[in-house]
């Protein structure tokens, strides 16, 4: 709220340590919250609106309130560092090495408080970087900024899932020019994946159509009649994975754990290294990942 000086949300997001996009996702859920728009967005500069310097004294007050609160109670709490974790949502919600790591960490690190929360929506691996975040899964970027490094966890492949009813049920791999004007079917949380996927199918002349799902329960019928396919990053246990097709000749970043080249806090070394031993572990084991 103090930030409305910055005028551009690139220098507040850098003075509050927080991406660009993450604050303006931040800033588009306050205002559809509010149900008033409190920022002016043009191509060179952001001004508060009528609506948004009415608005602006409340939100200080809020603010410093908040803080004097917070040094009130010092003196009763005891003081928790925290970890955190940023993670793409599809990974939260069905990966089953997620749980793991979660709960090593728990064990390994009791005298801190494990966050974990999913970036921002956006349409490339730069706009969904975290830089506040002590260790970040996600697709590699072209170039990993300074302070930070970037290991690589695991190649990012593309699965399609065939109904019983579709003519490449049964089969174990697929080459993209079968997939020539299909219906692709995604969770919503794996857009930018399937948007890259369709990227590379265009360089290659292959047309689809990709169709975003509420739910695989809302489009499983029409895979089962064989009308379309659904498309996937991993194999996940609630489908058979005898049921997933590799889709050869798909060249994607691969999956990357991004961390502080020289973390301020000692636990935050040990997370990244943490993750990087099970994802090895896993890969080594042959385990869904």
């Amino acid at each position: 709220s103090g930030r409305s000086k910055a005028l551009q949300f690139q220098q507040a997001a850098k003075e509050l340590f927080l991406s660009q996009p993450s604050l303006s996702y931040q800033v588009s859920h306050l205002e559809k919250e509010l149900g008033v728009q409190l920022f002016q967005r043009t191509t060179t500069k952001v001004a508060l609106t009528e609506a948004g310097r009415v608005f602006e004294p409340y939100a200080r007050s809020i603010c410093t309130s908040y803080t004097e609160s917070l040094r009130a109670l010092q003196p009763y709490t005891t003081h928790v560092q925290t970890l955190t974790l940023v993670c793409p949502p599809v990974m939260i919600r069905r990966a089953p090495l997620y749980r793991e790591i979660v709960q090593q960490a728990t064990r390994r690190f009791p005298g801190y408080q494990l966050q974990v929360s999913t970036p921002a929506p956006g349409e490339t691996p730069e706009e969904l970087f975290r830089p506040e975040a002590d260790c970040q899964i996600m697709l590699q970027m072209n170039a990993v900024p300074p302070g930070y490094r970037s290991d690589v966890l695991f190649a990012t492949r593309c699965y399609v899932i065939a109904g019983s009813g579709h003519p490449l049920y049964r089969e174990t791999r697929v080459s993209p020019a079968r997939l020539q004007g299909e219906t692709l079917y995604y969770d919503r949380e794996s857009r930018m994946f399937a948007e890259s996927i369709r990227r590379q199918l265009q360089q290659m002349d292959i047309e689809v159509r990709l169709q975003e799902a509420a739910s695989y329960d809302h489009i499983y019928p029409m895979l089962v009649a064989g009308r379309g396919l659904y498309i996937s990053p991993n194999i996940y246990p609630e489908e058979p994975t005898a049921h997933y097709l590799e889709v050869e000749g798909i060249n994607l970043p691969p999956t990357v754990l991004i961390s502080h080249s020289q973390p301020e806090k000692p636990a935050a070394a040990q997370l990244a290294a943490l993750i990087r031993q099970l994802y090895a572990e896993a890969e080594r084991q042959n385990k869904i990942l």
